[in-house]
């Protein structure tokens, strides 16, 4: 199983406004990379949900399937940067990506999406904005097939 489908999460500092551009988005992942800010206990917090949805199997080598490399909690845990990276299973990457974008935005968590070129924002916002219309027709799309 591939897991190098990478999300980034961050909080964005109150004293700053949204990124207005996706690039002004990466610009605020990169400065936070090598801030020295430490990082949130809101990382955990949000791992600690995800695995309720989709449970790890880090070492498990009796479920070949998972949703996320490596140990998203572990690495929560050991996590000292103001950014979290978690990993994604290529074979489920859309949902599990609305699965972290929804969880981690209600918890106050900014999520960057670099191969999409993506950003979402606890505000609801997306960047770019032309392209927040394709993302609510996709998360429609979604909820219309688990009906």
């Amino acid at each position: 199983m591939t897991y190098n489908y990478q999300i980034y999460i961050w909080v964005q500092s109150k004293n700053e406004p949204e990124p207005a551009t996706f690039e002004a988005a990466s610009q605020t992942l990169l400065a936070l990379q090598t801030s020295g800010v430490p990082a949130n206990a809101k990382f955990v917090a949000l791992v600690e949900q995800l695995l309720k949805h989709h449970p790890s199997q880090a070492g498990d080598l009796r479920r070949p399937h998972c949703a996320w490399g490596g140990d998203p909690l572990k690495e929560a845990q050991d996590n000292e940067q103001a950014i979290f990276c978690i990993r994604l299973s290529q074979a489920d990457r859309v949902q599990l990506l609305r699965l972290v974008v929804d969880t981690a935005t209600a918890q106050g968590l900014t999520v960057l999406d670099e191969q999409i070129g993506m950003v979402f924002f606890p505000s609801g916002a997306v960047l770019p904005e032309e392209h927040a219309k394709s993302w609510a027709l996709i998360k429609t799309q979604m909820d219309s097939e688990t009906l």
